[in-house]
């Protein structure tokens, strides 16, 4: 075992071989018991929403008509969100054409909500739960975590 900082409080901890990288335990668990009820909440919300609009879950489960329209939205809101930043700014981007392209903090977010709720639709479409988003999540950070330390 070895000594790390966590990167959320700051405090030295004894990093197990489970551990999540960069994280105590303590913290560890706050985010766990947050995040998964808060990531529980968006996933009930949607599915409540695509039931209002006359899905049932098992329908939605490999439906690739709804998989292409959530994935087509996805994108469209993708491009959507950059239009809210400055990517033809060239004060920021070296061949940038439009001067006065500012970003609009507020509006990039609510693209980026939109898109979350086609995402989730998307997870709700492959059978992905909340908990298996959260779990395949965290295991695919830690590997990137281990491929910087490995010079990837």
């Amino acid at each position: 075992m070895k000594t790390q900082k966590c990167e959320y409080c700051e405090k030295y901890y004894q990093a197990g071989k489970n551990a999540v990288v960069g994280v105590c335990n303590n913290c560890d668990d706050v985010l766990k018991d947050n995040q998964e009820d808060k990531l529980k909440a968006i996933f009930d919300k949607q599915m409540s929403l695509q039931t209002r609009l006359g899905y049932t879950q098992s329908e939605l489960l490999q439906n690739q008509e709804f998989i292409n329209i959530n994935i087509l939205a996805m994108l469209d809101e993708l491009s959507e969100a950059l239009r809210e930043t400055q990517w033809k700014n060239p004060k920021v981007i070296k061949y940038g054409w439009k001067k006065t392209q500012e970003f609009n903090a507020p509006k990039f977010k609510d693209e980026l909500i939109d898109m979350l709720h086609f995402f989730v639709n998307l997870c709700i479409s492959a059978g992905l739960t909340h908990e298996m988003l959260y779990i395949r999540y965290m295991s695919k950070n830690r590997e990137n975590f281990k491929r910087q330390d490995r010079g990837y």
